[in-house]
């Protein structure tokens, strides 16, 4: 992995499961390295996405960072652009 940098922090609450986490997103390069899936209790599947053809349901904290509930509001260095909810 290279050209490693800091994205944004989410604040995740699993109300129903009473648990909290806090997810630090990062972004890098990762080049001539195949995508496997590391937890298949929770991920069947592996693609790439448009931001406007994303598959349903996201997950909690992948959301919190696209409605902007994230620090900071909007990360200058996804590969995409969000519009933050208020």
């Amino acid at each position: 992995m290279t050209a490693v940098q800091f994205v944004a922090i989410t604040n995740d609450v699993l109300a129903d499961a009473g648990k909290h986490y806090v997810t630090i997103w990062m972004r890098g390069e990762a080049r001539d390295v195949p995508p496997t899936i590391g937890d298949t209790d929770e991920i069947a599947e592996i693609g790439w996405f448009t931001p406007d053809a994303l598959p349903a349901p996201l997950h909690l904290y992948f959301q919190n960072l696209l409605d902007g509930h994230c620090w900071p509001r909007s990360p200058t260095n996804l590969p995409f652009t969000i519009t933050p909810k208020r």
